[in-house]
């Protein structure tokens, strides 16, 4: 019952904080803005940094790349979903970091401070891991570059992922002394 208090509680949030500033502004431009998103889509998503957007510079056509980052999206979710239910909560919040990172069609380098979120949960101590995103600058400013800088940023992303869900969830720091009996 208390999953779906919060299920309740959490949609009940979420409607209000989607539908209150619509109201507003009298819910003015309501209609348009799927075709304002749309055509911002179509014009950023081959320069921002998404997986679609990589997979498009690659020479995939828009929508095979689109599909490719739902699937993968999909399959995190799942992933995520599965943790969850053996109660890795932490590994289950990754993955929805991930799936989240994987389906957006539209991805800037500042977004990727959510990896940073999803690394510091994982591993709350500084270790290699936590340099992993620092491959990132070697990404172009302006649109996601060519040849390999163009899968660079899903690639460091993927790395982060593997490394986050494959490896030992650690809550305590493995440096520290073991407490005596």
């Amino acid at each position: 019952m208390r999953r779906w208090r919060s299920l309740g509680t959490a949609s009940a949030t979420a409607l209000a904080l989607t539908l209150g500033p619509w109201a507003v502004v009298g819910f003015a431009g309501l209609t348009t803005y799927p075709h304002l998103l749309r055509a911002l889509t179509s014009r950023e998503e081959p320069l921002s940094y998404s997986l679609s957007g990589a997979l498009e510079s690659s020479g995939l056509s828009t929508t095979p790349a689109e599909l490719v980052a739902v699937a993968v999206a999909l399959a995190l979710v799942a992933v995520s979903v599965r943790f969850a239910r053996t109660g890795d909560d932490a590994r289950s919040f990754v993955a929805a970091i991930l799936a989240s990172l994987a389906v957006t069609p539209i991805l800037w380098q500042h977004y990727l401070v959510l990896l940073l979120v999803a690394v510091g949960v994982m591993r709350p101590w500084f270790g290699p891991l936590w340099l992993l995103p620092m491959l990132v600058w070697l990404a172009p400013r302006n649109g996601n570059g060519s040849t390999t800088q163009t899968l660079l940023v899903p690639l460091v992303v993927a790395a982060i992922g593997a490394c986050c869900l494959l490896g030992r969830p650690s809550i305590a720091n493995p440096n520290a002394e073991p407490a005596s009996a």
